[in-house]
């Protein structure tokens, strides 16, 4: 039915049906049904209905009993055949051929033999039975002779050779090429990587690559806003330079603002050095000093940050780090000091950081302060986040789901986790329809509610209904506690709502709206939000 795009209640176009039915003819004959026999549509009218007979005689099909390899040297017959995957007998079909075909085709290229060609042969063996036989030409081993770096202007050379993993004397590997262009690429210092191959030799057993690079201004400056009702305006502002010493090195600045209309409830200030080739080692060093005031919090703090990341894979890294927090206002506490160290592997296979359609991103944060690094307070933090991405109806709803969770424990000295470092939840960023730290059991220090075991589920189904541009219905759910035994189904705080979302530059405009499903009061008209960027 797909085939023939017939569907239940759509108009009828004759013209349609006779051409899907040379697709059909043509799909039956790529699953091996060679004799199938599929007649000329009946169509019966009925007043403003039509009524479609399709008969159809499938026959055999077709069954691969043998199959041959010829042609190659690099690689053994029995190897190829464990590579392709196809142990007979097995049914005939083009689709498994092609994909098979395209793994054996990438694992030549990624040894040095990019030219190879294999072609396909059928010899009929009887009752329905055929051999197949792989013909290959390998062609020449082809080596990188070199390669040439086009459209460097500000950019040091030295700064993109270093992120050059395939190397000249080496067979030709597609892959490492790829990856390559992806780490020159994530340098940042670039809006545009491609690549030409041109060849040096008749024979064609030697290349020549040519990176071909635009330079973007190492300067940035970026605005953002946002607006959570009644009355919240939250504005951001980040100035920085992609390349302070010619040498990849980045510097940041950071600011974020919470206003009332009456005054600043929230400031946030950072400042951001990062070096990529810490000690001359592929090894991403950052630091970071903050000053962070909350009105509603009653506190405020400065912090430094010393941060490593390694990068394992395009896929997966790891992050460590060690902290120290001054906290100069806190109700309760006073002035204290938490010096923490933390380990944070992470997996990200998304296909968009900023809008993805498919892909996963999980990472897991294990954080120790206090013991040997001295400070005010002894505990440990494990926290826990995964999002999932699912497209439906060929990308036109994506499926976004986020759970996650984590807990806290004093101690050594502590029997409590501090006030300033315990979870909350509600509001923007976990459940929409609450307010900010509404959510679990009075705060031991503050007038709001704060736990140190923490769930939160979210679920979203994003409609693209005009390109990027759609509509979204989501589900939130969590719970916060100061023990895992107070957690139970009527516990979980519920939301739901609706929002738009309209594409931008750098992101979609996010504007939702979201109500409580339990506990809401009679006036209780829900929560509005509008940001830059997907909640997750």
């Amino acid at each position: 039915m797909k085939i023939l795009a017939l569907k239940k209640g759509s108009p009828y176009r004759a013209s349609l049906l006779k051409s899907s039915l040379f697709k059909l003819r043509d799909y039956y004959k790529s699953r091996g049904y060679f004799s199938a026999q599929i007649g000329e549509p009946e169509v019966v009218e009925k007043k403003d209905r039509v009524y479609i007979t399709i008969r159809i005689e499938e026959g055999s099909r077709k069954t691969v009993t043998s199959l041959e390899i010829r042609g190659n040297r690099k690689i053994s017959s029995e190897t190829i055949k464990k590579i392709l995957g196809l142990k007979p007998p097995f049914p005939y079909d083009e689709e498994v051929f092609g994909e098979r075909e395209y793994r054996l085709l990438s694992i030549y290229a990624d040894s040095g033999y990019p030219y190879m060609e294999l072609k396909r042969e059928f010899k009929d063996l009887g009752d329905d039975s055929l051999r197949l036989i792989y013909n290959v030409r390998e062609g020449p081993l082809v080596v990188v002779s070199g390669y040439k770096i086009v459209g460097l202007e500000r950019v040091r050379r030295r700064i993109v050779e270093r992120e050059i993993v395939i190397k000249p004397g080496t067979p030709y590997n597609s892959t490492l090429l790829i990856e390559s262009k992806r780490r020159i690429y994530s340098t940042g210092l670039f809006s545009s990587v491609r690549h030409e191959i041109r060849e040096l030799s008749p024979q064609g057993d030697s290349v020549l690559i040519l990176f071909v690079l635009e330079e973007v201004k190492p300067g940035f400056l970026n605005l953002g806003f946002g607006y959570h009702s009644p009355t919240d305006l939250q504005a951001k502002f980040a100035v920085g330079h992609l390349n302070v010493f010619n040498n990849g090195q980045r510097a940041e600045f950071h600011a974020s603002l919470l206003h009332d209309l009456k005054q600043f409830r929230r400031k946030r200030f950072e400042v951001h050095y990062s070096e990529p080739y810490f000690l001359g080692f592929r090894l991403e060093a950052r630091g970071l000093a903050y000053y962070y005031q909350d009105v509603d919090e009653e506190v405020e703090e400065v912090g430094i940050d010393f941060q490593l990341r390694k990068v394992i894979s395009k896929n997966f890294r790891i992050n460590s780090s060690v902290g120290w927090t001054g906290v100069l206002k806190s109700p309760g506490e006073g002035r204290i000091t938490i010096n923490s160290a933390t380990i944070q592997p992470l997996w990200d296979t998304r296909d968009n950081l900023l809008d993805p359609d498919r892909g996963l991103f999980s990472t897991v944060r294990l954080e120790g302060a206090g013991w040997i690094l001295g400070g005010s307070y002894d505990f440990t933090r494990l926290f826990f986040d995964i999002s999932r991405y699912v497209p439906l109806k060929n990308g036109k709803i994506i499926v976004a789901l986020r759970f996650r969770t984590g807990a806290e424990s004093p101690f050594g000295r502590s029997s409590i986790v501090p006030s300033i470092e315990r979870f909350t939840l509600g509001g923007d960023g976990s459940l929409r329809g609450y307010d900010r730290r509404s959510v679990g059991p009075p705060d031991p220090e503050r007038d709001f509610r704060s736990g140190t075991k923490l769930l939160n589920f979210n679920l979203e189904l994003r409609f693209r209904i005009w390109g990027k541009n759609g509509l979204v219905a989501f589900a939130d759910a969590g719970g916060l506690y100061d023990r895992w035994d107070d957690a139970d189904i009527q516990s979980i705080a519920l939301s739901s709502g609706i929002g738009f979302r309209l594409w931008t530059p750098v992101g979609p405009l996010r504007l939702d709206w979201g109500i409580k499903l339990k506990n809401r009061s009679p006036g209780d008209r829900g929560r509005l939000y509008l940001s830059i960027g997907h909640m997750y």
